[in-house]
């Protein structure tokens, strides 16, 4: 999360590519209402209690 937050900045400095897959990933999260709950377990820890494997 922290990585697509810096890295949806200004493409100077991160590149063009970090640049747009950060942007891209954002847009999954606030398009996907799966992606937006599942993100919630996780940061809440739900996901790492409940016995489901944590993102890489």
């Amino acid at each position: 999360m922290t990585d697509s937050m810096h890295d949806a900045g200004g493409p100077a400095l991160t590149g063009p590519f970090r640049q747009m897959t950060a942007l891209a990933r954002l847009d999954k999260l606030f398009d996907s209402s799966v992606a937006g709950h599942r993100l919630s377990d996780y940061l809440r820890g739900v996901a790492w209690q409940a016995g489901r494997p944590m993102p890489a």
